[in-house]
């Protein structure tokens, strides 16, 4: 059974090859169910959240009418480097990884005043199509903001292991993010929101929040998806 698993992978990956490109998004799931990312305001594991929002994300693109795919399964632990590969194998066009954000353990009384919330993405010019990543976040973020989402600018602040540079409204630049600058194609990694703070956290859970960037994702990537066309 095994061999005809990967018997008809091999052939997938064939077909994609000898055929015209069709447009396809990669979709990770931040984290996983053994290495599962930052603690919530009230005790959860971010790789809960992630899953969430990606299949969010993923009927939202079906409704679209966007190809997406998943590069790591909820069931094992992927390595990173693994993730962006399956991207490459699987023909994708654009690489998303799905996260929730949260803040050293000595900030989080800026979460529970509130003055940390919110999302941002991030982008590396390690990439080798980092224009079109940058130009891809852009449409993420501008559709987050159209939606009045809120830019997270905590990771701006002159501080230890933050200071990062501001690229464009939403936009970060983080160069050694592994998935980002090992991807094959465009990436860009998202914080939907900040689960350190309690009513970034309870937004977070709501289906409403969910389906909200769901569509403001896939809006973002109709745009690029057009203009890319041109």
């Amino acid at each position: 059974m095994k061999n005809l698993v990967r018997i008809v992978f091999v052939l997938t990956v064939s077909i994609m090859n000898v055929y015209p490109k069709e447009f396809i998004v990669a979709l990770d799931i931040g984290h996983s169910p053994k290495k599962a990312g930052a603690i919530s305001a009230s005790g959860y594991r971010e790789y809960n959240f992630n899953r969430s929002l990606t299949l969010t994300v993923y009927k939202e693109l079906a409704r679209q009418h966007i190809k997406a795919v998943f590069v790591n399964s909820s069931e094992k632990d992927i390595e990173l480097k693994e993730r962006t590969s399956n991207a490459k194998l699987l023909g994708a066009s654009i690489f998303l990884s799905i996260h929730h954000d949260s803040v050293p353990a000595n900030f989080f009384y800026l979460t529970e005043k509130h003055y940390i919330r919110g999302f941002g993405t991030f982008v590396s010019t390690k990439n080798k199509y980092f224009e079109q990543s940058l130009f891809l976040a852009s449409k993420i973020s501008n559709s987050l903001l159209t939606q009045k989402y809120k830019f997270n600018t905590f990771h701006n602040l002159r501080i230890k292991g933050e200071s990062k540079e501001i690229l464009e409204d939403g936009v970060y630049k983080y160069d050694d993010l592994l998935v980002l600058k090992t991807a094959q194609m465009p990436a860009v990694l998202i914080e939907a929101a900040v689960i350190a703070n309690p009513n970034d956290e309870i937004l977070a859970t709501k289906q409403n929040y969910k389906a909200g960037i769901a569509k403001a994702i896939a809006l973002a990537i109709l745009e690029y998806q057009n203009a890319s066309i041109k």
